[in-house]
């Protein structure tokens, strides 16, 4: 395949589903990693995409995130896994033994599970992505969350599971968010479907929790969620040069 050819098959994958893998495109058009590496620096030379660790994403348009441009649930897990792990290895830190937790969808929350799942505590989740990670050795108490399962996000919504999640307390609750806003303090998502569940876990949660990489930042979405300062405690993997964070924010690095 020419690299007209591949760069046409990037693009076409990246209307699918927002994002391509850098080890899709080595096994699907059977090229070294250095030639695929190449072809995502010409596209993004074009400004027809945008790098990211693990692949590439399609570039920004006007500033503001929508559905349109949200990442499939399953293909988040590879975009900036890096920075997920630290982050979600700072916020796995706070939590003490015996206590009972709720972890949110998202795949920010998802390698929370890596730290705590052998640890003597409750876990109560919506997260499909995070259960399909527990195996027979695990140590926590986990219940899940059912409701209507939303095949998009990988978690449990609608009524019922606000129900079920509204019929515990938390000592901690981790959220997650899709874009945050420091000058705003405001976080965002791209639609209204999974607001009502994070909700109700904050407002049964005696310390409120939110997950972010820096990537993040300086972005905002459709659908506004909450202030920054509703958090107690922010986590993310590192600052970014020249922004003066909240008291708030703990980093990794």
């Amino acid at each position: 395949m020419r690299g007209y050819e591949r760069e046409e098959w990037i693009i076409s994958q990246l209307d699918q589903d927002n994002f391509v893998s850098l080890a899709d495109l080595v096994s699907k058009l059977s090229v070294s990693e250095a030639t695929a590496r190449r072809d995502l620096q010409n596209l993004e030379a074009q400004g027809k995409i945008k790098r990211v660790p693990g692949g590439a994403i399609k570039p920004l348009s006007g500033g503001i995130l929508t559905r349109s441009s949200e990442i499939h649930m399953h293909s988040r897990l590879q975009v900036h896994p890096e920075a997920k792990r630290k982050a979600a290895q700072l916020a796995s830190s706070i939590v003490q033994d015996g206590e009972c937790i709720f972890l949110d969808g998202g795949s920010s929350i998802v390698p929370m599970i890596q730290y705590l799942k052998n640890r003597p505590i409750k876990i109560i989740t919506h997260n499909n992505l995070l259960i399909a990670q527990l195996d027979d050795s695990i140590k926590a108490e986990i219940i899940t969350i059912g409701g209507i399962y939303s095949r998009e996000y990988a978690m449990s919504l609608g009524t019922a599971a606000v129900q079920q999640v509204s019929q515990f307390n938390y000592d901690r609750c981790f959220i997650s968010c899709v874009a945050c806003s420091i000058p705003d303090n405001m976080t965002y998502n791209v639609e209204t479907e999974t607001r009502d569940v994070k909700l109700a876990a904050m407002h049964h949660s005696r310390h409120s929790c939110l997950l972010i990489d820096n990537s993040k930042e300086d972005l905002q979405a459709f659908c506004r969620f909450e202030p920054l300062d509703s958090f107690e405690s922010i986590f993310s993997n590192a600052p970014k040069d020249g922004t003066v964070y909240p008291d708030n924010f703990h980093f990794a690095e």
